[in-house]
């Protein structure tokens, strides 16, 4: 009986790591595109990098289902904050004059408070998943 729920418990963790890990590659792939979006635009590519933008986040949220059904519910939160602020900065994102405007404010030294709570969310995400798997 103690090796059949060792073995559960190790399967369980084993699908966890994978959920998690598929997410924080999500998540890095996520960051590196916005953060060349942030400084790379100048407008005129600007239909692309929404496409592209779309599409990671796409995958930013059908990962995040695959984390969600492998649990526990303590990571819920985490990464519902995570993929709040991933749609936070889609949005924004989406709306040209406002994408040209953040850029124009980074270039002036101003931060952008969208992706300052999705670096957050992410890093919580993070310290949550190392919590549940017991990696810290």
């Amino acid at each position: 009986m103690f090796q059949g729920r060792y073995g559960v418990t190790g399967w369980r963790r084993q699908i966890r790591m994978e959920a998690y890990t598929k997410l924080l590659d999500a998540s890095h792939d996520f960051d590196s595109l916005l953060f060349n979006i942030l400084h790379k635009t100048d407008g005129s590519d600007f239909a692309k990098r929404q496409r592209e933008l779309e599409e990671c986040y796409s995958r930013l949220q059908s990962v995040g289902t695959l984390v969600a059904i492998a649990g526990p519910k303590e990571i819920d939160i985490a990464l519902a904050y995570l993929l709040n602020n991933a749609n936070s900065v889609v949005k924004d994102v989406r709306n040209r004059d406002i994408l040209l405007s953040i850029v124009h404010d980074l270039e002036q030294g101003k931060s952008y408070g969208n992706w300052r709570a999705w670096l957050v969310g992410a890093q919580g995400f993070t310290d949550t998943a190392r919590r549940i798997l017991r990696t810290e």
